[in-house]
């Protein structure tokens, strides 16, 4: 009798620690499908907002471009001005266009939903290879044109503005920023008061080479503003959203 208890006590005992066991596997089970959902909710929620951040670039890009045009334009009208290709000369013209030409646009792209990607690891959360791959070359061509832009106007068109000063009255910078920015204020300093030589201007040859390198740079600036248009548009096809 005591052994057919044990037996029965054993056998008891045993589907005891299997209902705790297949308990066990249940739960873990249930608790990895959350994990995976929230991984998946987590996944999606960086996937729309690297749509919004991308759409926010196409902006930013069209804005690029159309400032760029605009640069661009005024650099020529200087450059055919110091080559005497313009007989009737608008003084006024000529000055906002050698200010004009020292301008340049740094691209700011939208980086956040990105860098938090990288920066919390959750770059595994993304499964597409092709994906990550597009991502991480259009974010590090960014940051790496970002910085180009910010040498670019410590270098070429620092020397640009100094050259623009060595024929040209300083005040003239003063004058643009008034009429450009605040022309509903009265003048401190108008334009018809400085004096223009273009007699000495067209002999500055030096002028003309920032001129010429400015605009050089501007070729290559817009190639690389229509191919990070491409990069966009290709990464938004992988999102789904063209």
């Amino acid at each position: 009798m005591e052994k057919n208890k044990t037996g029965k006590y054993f056998k008891y005992a045993i589907g005891e620690v299997i209902l705790v066991v297949i308990g066990i596997l249940i739960a873990l089970q249930i608790n990895n499908a959350n994990e995976e959902k929230k991984e998946k909710e987590l996944a999606n929620t960086y996937l729309e907002n690297l749509k919004l951040d991308l759409k926010s670039d196409i902006s930013a890009l069209e804005l690029a471009s159309s400032d760029l045009n605009f640069y661009e334009k005024k650099g020529y009208y200087s450059l055919n001005v110091l080559e005497g290709k313009i007989i009737n000369i608008d003084t006024i013209e000529f000055l906002k266009s050698l200010v004009w030409n020292n301008h340049y646009h740094l691209q700011q792209p939208s980086t956040s939903t990105y860098e938090d990607l990288i920066s919390s690891g959750n770059i595994k959360l993304i499964k597409n290879n092709d994906l990550k791959v597009a991502l991480s070359k259009y974010y590090l061509k960014n940051d790496w044109m970002a910085q180009f832009g910010q040498r670019a106007r410590e270098t070429y068109w620092f020397v640009m503005r100094e050259e623009i000063f060595k024929s040209v009255d300083p005040f003239m910078m003063g004058a643009f920023y008034e009429s450009e920015y605040y022309p509903n204020k009265t003048p401190t300093i108008r334009y018809e008061d400085i004096n223009v030589d273009f007699s000495v201007i067209k002999t500055h040859e030096s002028l003309r080479n920032a001129i010429k390198r400015a605009l050089s740079l501007r070729v290559w600036h817009r190639n690389e503003l229509q191919n990070s248009r491409t990069e966009v548009d290709k990464i938004l096809v992988m999102l789904g959203e063209k």
